[in-house]
């Protein structure tokens, strides 16, 4: 496999949009370069891909919810 791309895109992604089917995902990236270009991108995320991105978001979630907890915590003492 070649990692050197035939196509470079850069920007901020400004805009994203996720839809989700039985193979997975497609996340819809809209980004602006430095000079105000606006660029699409549709990356497909086969099932295994898309199994790992929501182990890692139930991850950091959970992450998020202990971080609370201890912040509540730490007030109440």
């Amino acid at each position: 496999m070649n990692d050197i791309p035939d196509v470079e895109i850069s920007g901020t992604v400004y805009k994203m949009i996720c839809e989700t089917d039985k193979q997975g995902f497609v996340l819809v990236a809209y980004s602006r370069d430095a000079d105000g270009r606006i660029g699409r991108s549709f990356l497909r995320f086969g099932q295994a891909g898309a199994d790992y991105i929501r182990r890692r978001l139930d991850d950091a979630d959970e992450i998020r919810r202990e971080s609370a907890a201890a912040v509540v915590r730490e007030v109440q003492a």
